[in-house]
């Protein structure tokens, strides 16, 4: 029926040569087995007995090399397990004490049922003490250069309580600093008066359509009808940092769309926005220069990135800005797709664009 014998002679448990899945003692019923056979396996049911002969010698060949790792396990290779354990709990945020409580038990229990006892017991040669899981942390905070970063919040940068003064604690040199992301994140907020306006009006303007289930329904009718690509405007949270770039794209994507529905609703005090040239040439820039902090921030995250990354990638960034705010000013609307594109419709030309020539990317702050 295709099952071979696996664990003790005084509680055997068959186990399938083809799935290699070991069944408890109670399954060695023929039913049972024979059941597993035609659910599991059902292709190979009619097969001969040699077939199943030659799995079994497959399954043993397997479990004599991995038995044979395991139980030849040297002290440089448990070291080496317990480093690679330790670098997952940091990684994953988990609390270290969950090696000794959790991992060790549950890998011993694995490597029992699957390959035995013998090389279950050598598992325990590696070091996976709350104490052993704890240094090797602070280890790995050593390898970093003794740098931290936090965002800044108390429980994390506490003089006297936070994470800071407990590493402190243990290592007197280590240095802190603002999360670069975060410090990022934060500046990106401070815009000049003249945009933040733009910027309040589009979140009313987004909020007015949105609001009210008569009036989204009548703007996705209206967008299906023009053969729009999309048929809703995006929300804008202060939570959900990437929602600016989206939501100020997605809103002068549609800024024919929401003309028409305006024309229904002129009552709404903000209405006019959209035939402002000027003011819809401030929302084609927002638009595109959140795209490139957005980017930026992706950018910024990942399990490769390292802090040297992150900084360079800002620095870039500031040249970058530089070099738009530069160009700005010689009326060069390359770095800004939207933007140059509604450019090219306005009927005054450039000279309608006066408003950004005061410094809309100033990396000053």
């Amino acid at each position: 029926m295709g099952f071979t014998s696996n664990g003790s002679e005084e509680e055997p448990k068959p186990q399938c040569v083809v799935c290699f899945e070991v069944l408890s003692n109670e399954a060695l019923k023929p039913s049972k087995l024979k059941r597993h056979l035609e659910t599991k396996h059902k292709e190979h049911a009619m097969k001969s007995i040699d077939f199943f002969k030659n799995k079994e010698q497959e399954l043993r060949k397997n479990m004599k090399f991995i038995k044979k790792t395991a139980t030849d396990c040297t002290n440089k290779s448990a070291v080496k397990a317990s480093f690679i354990v330790s670098l997952l709990i940091g990684k994953s945020g988990k609390p270290h004490t969950i090696a000794e409580d959790l991992i060790l038990p549950a890998a011993k229990a694995m490597v029992s049922a699957m390959i035995g006892e013998e090389a279950a017991n050598s598992l325990n040669k590696i070091a996976l003490s709350n104490d052993t899981i704890k240094n090797e942390l602070i280890v790995y905070q050593e390898i970093l250069k003794n740098r931290v970063s936090t965002d800044g919040a108390r429980a994390m940068s506490g003089k006297f309580t936070g994470l800071i003064a407990r590493i402190r604690n243990i290592i007197p040199s280590v240095t802190w600093h603002h999360c670069c992301i975060h410090r990022e994140a934060i500046v990106s907020k401070k815009i000049p008066i003249h945009l933040k306006t733009v910027l309040d009006d589009a979140v009313k303007i987004v909020n007015f359509i949105k609001a009210k289930s008569l009036n989204l329904r009548i703007f996705k009718q209206l967008c299906k009808d023009m053969d729009s690509e999309h048929y809703q405007l995006l929300l804008h949270s202060e939570i959900r940092w990437l929602s600016r770039g989206k939501v100020f794209s997605r809103l002068f994507e549609f800024k024919d769309e929401v003309r028409l529905f305006f024309i229904e609703h002129k009552s709404f005090s903000l209405s006019e926005r959209v035939n402002d040239y000027s003011w819809l040439a401030i929302l084609a820039y927002l638009s595109d220069i959140f795209t490139h902090l957005n980017a930026l921030n992706l950018n910024l995250q990942g399990t490769h990135i390292t802090i040297f990354k992150v900084e360079d990638k800002i620095e870039a960034m500031i040249k970058k800005l530089e070099l738009w705010s530069l160009r700005l000013s010689k009326k060069n609307y390359d770095p800004f797709p939207n933007l140059k594109n509604f450019e090219k419709k306005l009927v005054g030309g450039p000279r309608s664009l006066k408003i950004f020539h005061r410094g809309p990317c100033s990396t000053k702050g």
